[in-house]
């Protein structure tokens, strides 16, 4: 068995909250290459994480009993009415084009795709407010909120105890659960974490699991590359101008089943840290961050942000986690 690193919630904890957080990064820090096995694993880690936290038998279904749905939230004002926005009368979404499979340029039609994209233009109809996608790099969305050139950012952004309390932003509930993870090639020499000593490391500029691994992974060489996006990161591997690359785990599942160069690329295993993720909305504006939690609570009750995960990445593991941290 992997020697687990430390949890996103503080050691000194103790408790099922605790417990939940840690069964959470095992989940995500025994991921495998094999999809098969890595699903199976974590869906038992979720059924054991059930039987940590003492869910009350009423709570599950009777056997042979007819499934109903969850509870649903749907006395909401429509329009909604957001009295802080850039522009008035529409939302200012900052939007990554190369983050795949949350938000990326659809290489047929053009537009912007994803399921958090698919997830926002829902959210856009429900709440009877007009949405506007500003394409931007990650490394000026934080900025642009704070700066308030933007409502709201796309993609999600990992809970750090940096982001929850800062003045800049505001974050929402989780959205899905991720890891920061490692690809590299397959001829790279590379197996584990270990073998990244003295090599070059790469990761998107800005995004915490690139800040993570130069902490996690101080042995590596000390010139690290940042990349805009996933691509040019990909890109930088195949070419070889450094050994490997730090994505959330999402984008490395995504990369070794749909970046044109799958069948060179791998993954380090096991995963550093997990993270709940979240969406970030202008600290100006509270009253979005309420409408994005009740519509988030909505569409995690009817199972849409499940198919729209689906949709996009072929797996829902991401939301099939929140369950471990009670959403």
């Amino acid at each position: 068995m992997h020697r687990l690193l430390k949890p996103w919630s503080k050691s000194n904890l103790s408790g099922p909250r605790t417990r939940i957080a840690t069964g959470v990064s095992k989940m995500l820090f025994t991921t495998t290459l094999g999809v098969g096995l890595a699903v199976a694993s974590m869906m038992s880690a979720v059924t054991a994480l059930a039987a940590d936290t003492k869910v009350p038998a009423s709570a599950a279904p009777a056997a042979g009993a007819e499934s109903k749905p969850l509870l649903t939230f749907n006395d909401y004002p429509n329009p909604w009415p957001l009295r802080h926005l850039v522009k008035g009368g529409k939302i200012t979404v900052a939007v990554t084009p190369d983050s795949p499979p949350a938000s990326f340029r659809n290489p047929t039609t053009g537009e912007i795709d994803g399921w958090v994209p698919t997830m926002l233009r829902q959210f856009s109809k429900d709440i009877g407010v007009p949405i506007d996608f500003v394409v931007t790099d990650w490394a000026s969305t934080l900025p642009g909120l704070a700066a308030n050139r933007y409502d709201l950012g796309c993609a999600g952004a990992a809970w750090t105890k940096a982001r929850l309390s800062s003045p800049d932003f505001l974050m929402s509930d989780p959205t899905d659960v991720t890891a920061s993870a490692g690809l590299t090639l397959k001829d790279s020499g590379i197996a584990t974490w270990t073998d990244t000593n003295g090599k070059k490391m790469g990761g998107i500029r800005g995004e915490i699991y690139f800040e993570d691994a130069k902490t996690k992974l101080p042995n590596t060489a000390p010139d690290k590359l940042a990349f805009p996006g996933n691509n040019e990161a990909i890109m930088a591997l195949v070419n070889k101008q450094v050994d490997f690359v730090m994505f959330n785990l999402a984008g490395v599942q995504y990369a070794l089943s749909k970046s044109p160069q799958a069948a060179k690329l791998k993954m380090i295993s096991p995963t550093l840290t997990a993270f709940p993720e979240g969406m970030c909305i202008n600290p100006r504006e509270p009253d979005l961050l309420v409408a994005i939690n009740v519509m988030m609570g909505n569409y995690r009750a009817t199972g849409q942000l499940r198919q729209w995960t689906l949709d996009a990445a072929k797996t829902s593991d991401q939301v099939d986690l929140l369950k471990s941290l009670g959403y």
